[in-house]
């Protein structure tokens, strides 16, 4: 790998606060698994990365409703009912 590779992964733990090494021993794993050798290839994976994860947040389960999707009831004669019952 790439040394400024290598630098790069480390300065994301730290920046991301990692506690252990196991942190970037995963992230080098990541790396070695996508045939990522190359600080560029590295940062242009974390850029779709990004992406991916944007998009995912706007189409996801949670995608914001909006509020005003269902015909407001009328209730004219929920008054009578209620004054009507046994």
């Amino acid at each position: 790998m790439q040394l400024e590779l290598l630098k790069n992964v480390i300065k994301e733990a730290v920046d991301y606060n990692a506690k252990s090494y196991k942190y970037v021993l995963t992230i080098l794993q990541n790396c070695e698994k996508s045939n990522i050798f190359t600080l560029d290839a590295f940062l242009k994976r974390q850029t779709e990365h990004e992406k991916q994860k944007h998009n995912n947040k706007n189409n996801g389960p949670n995608k914001m409703i909006p509020f005003k999707t269902y015909e407001q009831r009328e209730y004219q004669n929920l008054n009578s009912m209620y004054m009507n019952r046994k």
